[in-house]
């Protein structure tokens, strides 16, 4: 499978997973809104249909089609990437704590050597700090990476960049993280591959028919109703998830007939 034609599929199916839709017209209708809301990008909904046909129908004529790098990029930012290379080549990347982005490819020697001549830059505050008089002299410099790698500080410089084998709920998702998130707002979870890819809140409750009961799930505390797209546990308040019935859809999602 082509990365074009596994970005498309999961952009897609992520779509499925948050709206609780499954036709293409359906996915496109939500995804226009999404794309527009989350990332102030705009793309018509016959865009979105014809990629859908060219790239996930089994049933339609495959084409080859072009995709510009901007829509690439803006579909791989969609599934949490922070370009469509990220998408492609994740393991090239590593995480800036300081901006919460990605950056290309992982720390070296070499980077620490740049480091220190001041030809790299790096937001990374209170971990190893370089007196000028080393800095400035190349031999001691060099010295100064040795003494780094034998004590063990080089560990603790590239600690920064773990792998990121951790989740946490953002209110609406699971998203990535290290065993070492500091954030207090993050309750930090080891990571489970089916929980991380399906289980999602269903923010746009308005696109929810009665044809979706039992297909989607929900929880009621204190008056207030919230839809997943699977089954388990509402991580915010630790209510098991019953199957949603046409009478719930009805009676609590948005703007049903």
């Amino acid at each position: 499978m082509s990365t074009k034609k596994q970005l498309i599929q999961e952009v897609f199916d992520k779509a499925k997973q948050e709206s609780g839709k499954s036709k293409k017209n359906g996915l496109s209708e939500y995804l226009v809104i999404k794309l527009e809301e989350k990332l102030d990008f705009k793309i018509s909904e016959r865009t979105l249909i014809r990629y859908y046909d060219a790239f996930v129908s089994e049933n339609v004529k495959k084409e080859s089609r072009e995709i510009d790098s901007y829509i690439l990029n803006s579909f791989s930012k969609y599934l949490g990437y922070s370009c469509f290379e990220h998408f492609s080549n994740p393991n090239d990347f590593i995480l800036d704590k300081e901006t919460g982005g990605s950056i290309h490819r992982p720390f070296g020697l070499q980077d620490l050597s740049k480091i220190l001549s001041g030809g790299l830059h790096v937001n990374i505050q209170n971990i190893i700090k370089i007196p000028d008089f080393i800095r400035n002299n190349k031999g001691m410099s060099l010295g100064f990476i040795s003494v780094l790698i034998a004590g063990g500080s080089f560990a603790q410089f590239n600690g920064c960049f773990q792998k990121k084998d951790h989740m946490y709920w953002n209110g609406t998702e699971y998203r990535l993280t290290t065993a070492v998130d500091l954030n207090p707002k993050h309750e930090v979870l080891v990571l489970d591959s089916v929980k991380f890819k399906y289980f999602k809140k269903i923010t746009r409750t308005d696109t929810l028919s009665i044809d979706d009961a039992y297909e989607v799930y929900y929880s009621k505390f204190q008056n207030k109703v919230d839809f997943f797209t699977v089954g388990g546990v509402n991580p915010e308040n630790k209510k098991n998830l019953k199957p949603a019935t046409p009478l719930i859809i009805g009676k609590y999602a948005d703007n049903q007939n």
